[in-house]
């Protein structure tokens, strides 16, 4: 059965409401406030950009190394929108990167070639990349403003190619730009000039490819200047248990979007190994078998090699043990999963005949349908709870109580609380009101709270240097905070000096995930490594929905040494 006219435009529109569906939720829940590398990137770069009025230290801060990335296309939105708002809104600057997911997407349907199922795949197609099982990429500034951008400077180049695979000296340097782009943008975006170069030897254009090659090799070196591996990496390993572990990784980073729980790690191994092995078949099909090979599917491969690409970069640079080997399941390398995987579906639907099409289309939409819905039962209390946490407490007023010693600690830079401050002078970031500077942490009037405290040490490798984090894990025990909606909710280390720092606590009820530390009410991870030793009071505050706190208080005392 074939798909008519009306049915698909019907399913088009279905595709739509996905895709508007997955902008609307995201543009809910991103906040306007910088998470960890946002404050390197783009805050502190801003300000320091600022403040450097020389152009050849301007253009040093512009295109200096953050981590193993450049960042160029992160810093160029961030520069164009102060220059015409006068401040920056990471809210505004995550949703224009997002759309870099869609253009990208665009570009992967654009080479199907299946006729009247054309909109049946596009559906499935959508279903899983238009999901928020990839939440943080999506939802976090600075890697919003890296992943959808270079995924799409990493592709684009292909719709510059005409249908017999021939191609212009000029086009070919537009493609060039675009993977300079890319690169610069974030790291990954090497692999792209490889793809071309792959493309280009296959539609024997070999004085091209070579040239191509040359100035490849040319811009990789400019990149690699001043290059130093970031401290945080690990060390790279290639003995047995390295390459074993990394082979492993790969496996499950190609099928990461597939992953639940910790406890079920074989369920995105199993997956990983089909899709490899399946593409295997695909690759003989496509490019071995004797019949006319199709065009469309060629260029598909080039994307697919990009993302497998990828895949296997971040398995090489963190995975070197099998003690790592959950660095695959990071929520942030499923953007990379599942653009391997609609990649993959479109070749597969490319390759397969109509018949199969006819049967197994409709269960791939069940399933799609299925993953889709999932992914937002299971993120919608994470992505709620963060929002509100974020807005009450990262706002104007909070920097008004550095002064009176009172702070929101995020992150492992010292420097954090000092930088805020300053970009708060310049008013480069705009901010919602508050309720924490009418906290009175010795006011004890809500009664006892029931803690659980532990302790932990996590044995970490930066480089050569190996050290101890300091890390407390609490747990909300009281009974009374089980039905309690813990958006408000937040673990304060009271100093002896007055001074405070806090910390969000997660609601335990999360579908399908083991997010449920133990507990009744909730949790926090607290890294303590910059804190100041000292005694800390540990105190709970509970937003009572008056526009104030309850503040409990507890019989724990952690000494930081």
């Amino acid at each position: 059965m074939r798909i008519s006219g009306w049915a698909g435009k019907v399913l088009y529109l279905v595709v739509s409401l996905v895709i508007l569906v997955f902008f609307l939720f995201n543009c809910k829940y991103t906040y306007d406030f910088p998470y960890l590398d946002d404050f390197d990137t783009p805050v502190n770069f801003l300000r320091r950009l600022i403040e450097n009025n020389g152009i050849q230290e301007k253009l040093k801060i512009f295109f200096e190394f953050h981590s193993d990335h450049r960042l160029f296309n992160l810093r160029v939105e961030v520069l164009i929108y102060y220059l015409l708002f006068g401040y920056i809104n990471l809210h505004t600057i995550t949703f224009i990167n997002n759309l870099f997911i869609l253009f990208s997407f665009l570009i992967v349907v654009k080479f199907l070639n299946r006729g009247a199922f054309t909109p049946l795949i596009v559906l499935i197609l959508a279903l899983f990349l238009f999901s928020n099982s990839y939440f943080t990429a999506i939802n976090w500034a600075h890697v919003s403003a890296n992943y959808g951008p270079v995924v799409f400077f990493s592709i684009a180049g292909l719709l510059l190619f005409e249908k017999n695979g021939s191609i212009s000296g000029v086009k070919l340097s537009l493609i060039f730009i675009f993977c300079s782009i890319a690169l610069f943008s974030f790291g990954n975006g090497i692999i792209s000039f490889f793809s071309y170069i792959l493309l280009l030897i296959y539609f024997k254009h070999y004085r091209k490819a070579l040239i191509f090659a040359g100035f490849t090799l040319l811009i990789i070196g400019v990149f690699f200047i001043d290059y130093q591996r970031a401290t945080y990496l690990e060390e790279v390993h290639w003995g047995v248990e390295g390459l074993l572990a990394k082979m492993l990784g790969f496996i499950r980073l190609v099928g990461a979007f597939s992953f639940i729980n910790d406890d079920w790690t074989v369920i995105p191994t199993v997956t990983g190994t089909v899709i490899l092995a399946v593409t295997l078949l695909l690759f003989y099909l496509s490019f071995f078998k004797k019949e006319e090979k199709k065009t469309n599917n060629v260029y598909l491969w080039a994307v697919y090699i990009f993302f497998l690409g990828t895949l296997l970069a971040i398995a090489h640079g963190r995975i070197n043990n099998f003690n790592e080997l959950k660095e695959a399941f990071v929520d942030r390398y499923r953007f990379y999963s599942l653009f391997a995987l609609i990649t993959f579906v479109s070749i597969l639907f490319n390759t397969i005949n109509f018949r199969t099409i006819r049967y197994i289309g409709f269960l791939m939409v069940f399933a799609a349908l299925s993953f889709n819905i999932y992914s937002y039962l299971a993120v919608h209390k994470v992505a709620y709870n963060n929002y509100y946490k974020k807005l009450l407490v990262c706002t104007e007023n909070n920097f008004i109580n550095f002064k009176r010693g009172v702070y929101y600690y995020q992150g492992d830079d010292r420097t954090i609380v000092k930088s805020l401050a300053e970009v708060y002078e310049k008013k480069l970031l705009k901010f919602n009101n508050n309720v924490l500077q009418q906290v009175d942490l010795g006011s004890n009037d809500a009664g006892e709270v029931q803690l659980d405290v532990k302790t932990d040490s996590v044995y970490r490798r930066y480089g050569k240097t190996v050290f101890y984090d300091r890390m407390l894990f609490v747990k909300l025990k009281d009974l009374r905070f089980k039905n309690h909606n813990l958006s408000g909710a937040y673990l304060a280390l009271e100093h002896n000096e007055g001074k405070a720092y806090y910390y969000p606590f997660y609601q335990n009820s999360h579908i399908g995930r083991n997010f449920v530390k133990g507990g009744v009410g909730g949790y926090t991870d607290l890294n303590m490594i910059n804190i100041p030793h000292g005694l800390y009071k540990v105190k709970v505050l509970v937003y009572n929905g008056l526009k104030n706190y309850e503040v409990y208080s507890s019989n724990e005392v952690i000494r930081v040494l």
